[in-house]
């Protein structure tokens, strides 16, 4: 009796010490899969826990990626206006959409986010608008009247549907880093779009390591709209903070590991991450790829689950 006793609490201290203990994380980690969603079933392979969020970008007529799982949360990239190539639309006048002429596309695309398997986590509206490629930033290509007015009320009102169509989303308002102030100037500054407080709940951020001088400090501290100024920005307007497009370089582990510290130093208020496959950023699908980025993402995540909301 004495040896099965002893036999029992021996395998269960092996066993206490092959299973450390999970580490609970306020935020989401992700990744944007474009059009195959089954690389993130590959990245939960060699992390050795599931992604929390898939990223995609909806349009004008179509859901891209109709077969997330259901374990899931995704977010999804929402255009004001046609981007052509992307659609058969041709809806290019920011006047029309802020005076409610495009609202039948913009529930449509609500409702077809609201049928998917996966659940809805956030929408960010016409991202990058400090920008001067999108055809609703002021003056972009392929957009006409498309001014801070009409980006304001176009984004108000596909706020309201939203949220009607779908209860508990949350609504992004996406800026794009900005080191050279020529770009900012190009369209206008993040704080020419604000909508107001009440349209708002996160506000994130795109950047890619390649944009911005390599270096970590150079995304958080430098240029005019970087991370310093997106959570100062966040909490003068009580949101929280979402890193909605980003990517390493040139296998650069310490750049995702300065990013990891960066996140859980915000706390409660930091939503998610969402890792992009798009260049210049580089692949981290496959085991193996760009290795000191994988190891990072390991050593950052692996043991770590979501424990908010």
């Amino acid at each position: 009796m004495f040896q099965i006793l002893f036999l029992f609490l021996f395998i269960s201290s092996i066993s206490s010490i092959e299973q450390p203990t999970a580490t609970p994380i306020p935020y989401r980690i992700g990744y944007i899969t474009k059009d195959n969603p089954n690389n993130a079933q590959t990245i939960d392979g060699w992390l050795g826990r599931p992604l929390d969020v898939l990223g995609t970008t909806i349009t004008l007529s179509s859901y891209w990626i109709p077969t997330f799982p259901s374990n899931v949360y995704v977010s999804a990239a929402v255009p004001m206006l046609t981007i052509q190539g992307w659609d058969p639309y041709n809806l290019f006048d920011m006047e029309k959409a802020a005076t409610g002429a495009y609202d039948t596309y913009y529930r449509g695309m609500a409702t077809t986010l609201s049928k998917g398997p996966a659940k809805v986590l956030s929408v960010r509206f016409g991202w990058e608008m400090n920008g001067n490629w999108y055809p609703w930033s002021a003056g972009g290509p392929g957009g006409v009247h498309n001014n801070h007015s009409n980006y304001i009320d176009t984004f108000r009102r596909m706020t309201t549907i939203f949220r009607s169509v779908i209860p508990g989303v949350k609504i992004e308002f996406c800026t794009n880093y900005a080191y050279n102030p020529t770009i900012s100037n190009a369209s206008g500054t993040p704080l020419d779009y604000w909508p107001g407080n009440e349209y708002v709940d996160i506000i994130s951020m795109d950047f890619y390591q390649s944009n911005n001088g390599g270096e970590w400090s150079n995304t958080q501290s430098q240029g005019t709209y970087n991370l310093d100024w997106l959570v100062n920005y966040a909490k003068q307007h009580n949101a929280k903070v979402g890193l909605s497009e980003w990517g390493a370089a040139h296998d650069d582990g310490s750049f995702v590991a300065d990013a990891a510290k960066w996140m859980n130093s915000l706390g409660d208020l930091f939503v998610y991450h969402m890792y992009s496959q798009y260049e210049p950023a580089d692949q981290v699908v496959n085991p193996g790829e760009n290795p000191n980025e994988q190891a990072a993402w390991i050593s950052a995540w692996r043991n770590t689950y979501y424990s908010g909301p």
